[in-house]
C-alpha cells in the first residue's frame, strides 16, 4: 500500500459530524494563538473558551503521541453547554527551555476522536487519527493497520506545510451543449511571487499578502512600493530582490519556516511583520467545523480580503479552455502540503442538449507561489483544506 494512497484516503477523515463555531479562529488568531509560556494547558483551554463565551467544565486530559511515539500533546474532552466536546493541542518547547500549547482542533457536540482508543493515541494531522497498541499501528476510522515504516512517512509532514512537490497532471475534456461562467476577482488581482528556497510557501504566501496591502498601506514594506499605475490600473512590479530579501529573509525568520510553517507560526509570523511596521493584523476563519466555506469565502472576497489556504493535497490550472463546445482543462494534482492565497472564484455551469445543467465547477482564484502562479484551484477535486482565514490588515 503506496504512502500517498493511505494519506489521501486519511486527511479527509472524521469520526463524527461536529459544530465548530467560525469565531474560533478570530479569537485564537490574534490573542491566543498558542498558551503563553508556561501556562496550565488546562487554564490555556478554558480561556480560549471564555473568548468564545463558551463555559466548559469537566475537563479530563490524555496524553497524545507522535509518529515515533514520544508524547507530543494533549486530547482534552470536556462537557459545553450539556453536550460533549473535545480538544486537541500540540506540545512545543523553544529553545530556553519555554513549553507553549496550541490547539489545533476544537469541536463543540462531539466525541473526540479517540474515544475508542484503548492504546497510545497517535496524532500525526489534523483529522488523521491513530492509535497504537500491542505492537501495531491502526487507523481509528477503519480499522487497518499501518506498518511503523507507513506511519513514519505520514509523521514526516506532521502539522507543518513545505509547499508543492511535482504534481500528476491530468487533461480533461468536458463536452456540452451551453455552458454559463460568472467570476469575481479582486481589482488589483494579487502580485505573483514565489521562491526556489526550500519551505518557503508560507513565507511566499504571507510576501503576496503583504504585496496586495502594500497598495494600502504604502509603509508596510518600508522604503518600497510593489506596485505602480499604468493606464489607470493597478500593475504589481516583478518579483527583485526587495521580495525575495522579505521571503527568504525577513518572514522566513518572522514564521519560522526552516522546516515549514505551522497554521500558528504562519500568523503569528506574519502578525510580528505587520506589527513591527506600525499597522494591524486580523484573522477570520472562513471554515465550518472541518469544512471549507464557499459562502464565508465569497464574503470576505467581497470584503477585499485574501484568504490564505493551509493545504493538505490540492490542484491547480490555468482553468477550462473552450473550443466547439468542448472545455479542456489540465488539472496539476499535488499530494503534498502546501500554504497559498486566493483572491477570486469561478463558477461554471454545464448544460446539455435539453438545456438541464449536468455540472456545476467551482474555482478559487489563487497566487499559488507555484506553477502557474496565477491560476486556479477547483473545488471539491482531491484537495484537502486544513484551514482558510481572511486576512485583514489595517
Amino acid at each position: 500500500m503506496k504512502t500517498q494512497t493511505i494519506k489521501k484516503g486519511l486527511i479527509s477523515l472524521a469520526l463524527c459530524l461536529c459544530f465548530a463555531l467560525a469565531a474560533l479562529v478570530p479569537a485564537m488568531g490574534v490573542a491566543h494563538a498558542k498558551s503563553a509560556a508556561n501556562q496550565d494547558p488546562t487554564d490555556y483551554l478554558i480561556q480560549t473558551l471564555a473568548a468564545m463565551d463558551i463555559e466548559g467544565e469537566n475537563f479530563v486530559a490524555d496524553a497524545t503521541y507522535s509518529h515515533d511515539l514520544t508524547p507530543n500533546g494533549l486530547e482534552y474532552v470536556f462537557s459545553a453547554n450539556g453536550e460533549n466536546g473535545y480538544a486537541l493541542m500540540l506540545r512545543e518547547e523553544d529553545a530556553f527551555g519555554d513549553v507553549y500549547y496550541d490547539i489545533t482542533e476544537l469541536f463543540f457536540d462531539c466525541d473526540s476522536p479517540f474515544a475508542n482508543a484503548t492504546g497510545k493515541k497517535i496524532y500525526i494531522a489534523m483529522f488523521t487519527y491513530f492509535e497504537h497498541r500491542d505492537g501495531q499501528f491502526f487507523d481509528l476510522t477503519s480499522n487497518n493497520v499501518l506498518t511503523p515504516e507507513q506511519i513514519a512517512e505520514l509523521g514526516k509532514d506532521r502539522f507543518n506545510y513545505f509547499g508543492g512537490t511535482t504534481p500528476t497532471d491530468v487533461n480533461e475534456e468536458i463536452a456540452y451543449a451551453k455552458r454559463n461562467n460568472s467570476s469575481y476577482d479582486f481589482p488589483n488581482g494579487l502580485p505573483s511571487y514565489g521562491s526556489a528556497k526550500v519551505n518557503s510557501c508560507g513565507p511566499s504566501s504571507g510576501a503576496i499578502v503583504i504585496g496586495y496591502y502594500d497598495y494600502f498601506f504604502p509603509n508596510l514594506v518600508p522604503d518600497y512600493s510593489t506596485t505602480y499605475i499604468l493606464n489607470n490600473r493597478v500593475r504589481y512590479y516583478p518579483q527583485d530582490t526587495e521580495i525575495n530579501t522579505l521571503i527568504e529573509s525577513t518572514l522566513y525568520s518572522d514564521m519560522s519556516a526552516s522546516n515549514g510553517v505551522t497554521f500558528s507560526s504562519y500568523k503569528e509570523g506574519l502578525q510580528k511583520y505587520v506589527n513591527r511596521n506600525g499597522y494591524s493584523v486580523s484573522y477570520t476563519s472562513v471554515m465550518s467545523g472541518s469544512s471549507f466555506d464557499y459562502s464565508a469565502f465569497k464574503s470576505k472576497i467581497a470584503e477585499a480580503q485574501p484568504v490564505v489556504f493551509f493545504l493538505n493535497t490540492f490542484n491547480l490550472t490555468t482553468g477550462p479552455l473552450g473550443y466547439n463546445n468542448t472545455d479542456r482543462v489540465l488539472m496539476h494534482y499535488y499530494t503534498s502540503t502546501h500554504v497559498m492565497t486566493g483572491y477570486g472564484y469561478r463558477q461554471v455551469e454545464y448544460y446539455n442538449a435539453n438545456n438541464v445543467i449536468f455540472r456545476i465547477d467551482n474555482y478559487v482564484s489563487v497566487s499559488s507561489a507555484l506553477s502557474p502562479k496565477i491560476g486556479y484551484m477547483r473545488l471539491n477535486d482531491n484537495m484537502k483544506i486544513d484551514h482558510a482565514i481572511a486576512v485583514d490588515i489595517y
